[in-house]
């Protein structure tokens, strides 16, 4: 029960890090698009 219940903690996390590593990426990616509007 606790191996199974650590297993999908693991994958939680695991999707929840590919989620902001995506998120923060285009992100990023829209900054360099568009410089003058991170100034602002």
């Amino acid at each position: 029960m606790l191996e199974k219940l650590l297993f999908v903690l693991i994958r939680v996390v695991f999707d929840t890090y590919q989620t902001v590593k995506w998120i923060i990426f285009i992100r990023m990616m829209k900054v360099f698009d568009h410089p003058s509007s991170v100034q602002s």
